[in-house]
């Protein structure tokens, strides 16, 4: 499944440093990886199935 970019989401506690964002956009997709720019800049790879869409 793969995410449009922009997507707004939120990623595990245990996915990123803890003095990082939790939140932030989708900035490329596929079937299976997701690269995230979180709120405070930083980018983070991950499985698409880790990741929640923010409400």
């Amino acid at each position: 499944m793969s995410l449009p970019v922009g997507t707004a989401v939120v990623v595990p506690e245990d996915a990123v440093p803890e003095d990082w964002a939790r939140e932030g956009e989708v900035i490329e997709s596929n079937d299976e990886i997701v690269v995230i720019e979180l709120r405070d800049g930083h980018r983070q790879e991950l499985p698409v199935d880790e990741v929640t869409l923010r409400q």
